[in-house]
């Protein structure tokens, strides 16, 4: 007996070769999801669902227009990359065209995709936010034990660990 799990039919359609993808969503505009179903396994060997079909032809021309986007966006990335007047680093050219393919998806009426891409770019910026307050401890930490390292040899350069010395030492611990 397999343990594997049978792949959604509507998963099997998404992840045929694009050829096939366009010359299925062309049958399904013009043949009953019954008789289309009948032609995919003839046709490509490919079991599915009347379901399966119907999800495939409301999300075949809107995954077209999202790859539109993508690709417009990325041309945005490269005319920016182009444009080294503007003096902007890749992180920043990444977030221009990232709002840009976000703006496209919107437009398209993708509110699931946009929605989706606004909570990882959320993510993001929480992350490059914790990353940057990471960064200020750690320097804040490197400072604490520079000035304690310059203390302890103006302590040292004194000539030994007298009362006043020691305590200096312990107090410098304690920062750290």
């Amino acid at each position: 007996m397999s343990t594997r799990a049978k792949p959604r039919s509507d998963a099997t359609l998404k992840t045929l070769p694009e050829v096939i993808q366009e010359q299925l969503y062309a049958l399904l505009r013009t043949t009953s999801y019954g008789k289309a179903r009948s032609i995919v396994r003839e046709k490509w060997e490919v079991e599915t669902s009347p379901a399966a079909l119907s999800a495939f032809y409301t999300w075949y021309p809107l995954s077209r227009r999202i790859e539109v986007a993508a690709a417009t966006a990325d041309q945005v990335a490269q005319t920016l990359r182009g444009m080294g007047d503007l003096n902007l680093d890749d992180d920043k050219i990444a977030r221009v065209s990232q709002s840009f393919f976000e703006a496209q998806a919107l437009k398209l009426g993708d509110s699931e995709t946009y929605l989706g891409l606004r909570k990882i770019r959320l993510k993001e910026q929480d992350q490059r936010l914790q990353g940057s307050a990471l960064e200020l401890k750690v320097k804040q930490y490197e400072d604490k034990i520079a000035a304690a390292r310059a203390n302890l040899e103006r302590a040292k350069s004194k000539g030994g660990l007298d009362k006043s010395t020691l305590q200096l030492i312990e107090d410098q611990l304690r920062l750290l």
